[in-house]
């Protein structure tokens, strides 16, 4: 299957009997996949986690680099929600948010009305696994019309529902968006999430080299360092940008961030740096 945007699409479909889903095989069958559907532009594989699969990705990292760069950006954002609890309970009350006004077509029309200003006001966004970005694109799209949202849910009359079910929904619509920290953790949250989507973007494109990777791991613990985390925030965001980066990377990054003559190795630390020009002038 083939998933763009809220589109699927049927590719193929093989019995394959009593062949062992082993590493081999696995690897295999997505190069085959690569192969026949190249006209498409394929960023992405989606596989469990299990030991064959994890083999798989080694044995494909080299061929398919971009593809598990752009992986390795998207397990990173669920990597920083996992531990960040005020952001995944942040993140969930603005999809509880969303996925209210979304279904409200008035209200759509009151916010849209209410923001002449925004030639394109921000389209409600849902959080899907399967769409990148989507979880910075739904902060956005509850933060930028702040204003409009607290004076909506504020108004006479907004917290009674015909049904228990809706005036429970209704409340914790109004108790989110009339929340103290509210604006402070949605703009730290979105702060957080942009160069993370800004490499994953990039990263999307066929285009997208192995130098990039390495810039990324670079520079991301510089801006998550001035954003306003704690200390110890900050270092469990370091310390899984760089397991996350050990887990995919390889000599070809090293190599093509030092010849790469937009970046020829500035940053890189002396001792990897020593290694690299060794490999490269062996």
């Amino acid at each position: 299957m083939a998933l763009c945007g809220k589109h699927t699409f049927f590719l193929e479909s093989v019995y394959t009997r009593s062949a062992s889903h082993d590493a081999t095989f696995l690897s295999g069958d997505i190069r085959h996949v690569f192969a026949k559907y190249d006209f498409i532009d394929l960023v992405a594989v989606v596989t469990n986690n299990t030991s064959a699969n994890q083999s798989a990705w080694l044995t494909l990292q080299d061929s398919l680099l971009t593809c598990f760069s752009t992986a390795m950006c998207r397990t990173l954002v669920k990597d920083v929600m996992s531990f960040l609890k005020w952001l995944e309970k942040l993140v969930a009350g603005c999809k509880d948010v969303v996925v209210f006004f979304k279904k409200m077509m008035w209200y759509k029309l009151k916010i849209k009305a209410a923001t002449p200003e925004i030639k394109a006001p921000p389209s409600p966004a849902i959080p899907c696994d399967t769409r990148w970005g989507s979880i910075l694109a739904c902060l956005q799209s509850v933060l930028k019309p702040e204003k409009i949202l607290l004076q909506l849910v504020t108004e006479r009359g907004f917290l009674a529902a015909p049904s228990k079910a809706k005036k429970a929904a209704r409340r914790a619509v109004f108790d989110f968006v009339t929340g103290k920290e509210l604006v402070v953790q949605r703009e730290k949250a979105a702060k957080l999430l942009e160069p993370l989507v800004k490499f994953q973007g990039r990263f999307e494109k066929n285009r997208a080299v192995a130098s990039e990777v390495f810039e990324m791991v670079l520079v991301l613990p510089d801006q998550i360092a001035k954003l306003h985390l704690s200390a110890g925030e900050q270092e469990a965001v370091r310390a899984k940008i760089a397991s996350r980066f050990d887990f995919v990377y390889g000599d070809a990054h090293w190599v093509a961030y030092l010849l790469d003559p937009r970046f020829a190795g500035v940053g890189m630390d002396a001792t990897t740096l020593l290694k690299v020009e060794q490999l490269v002038t062996a």
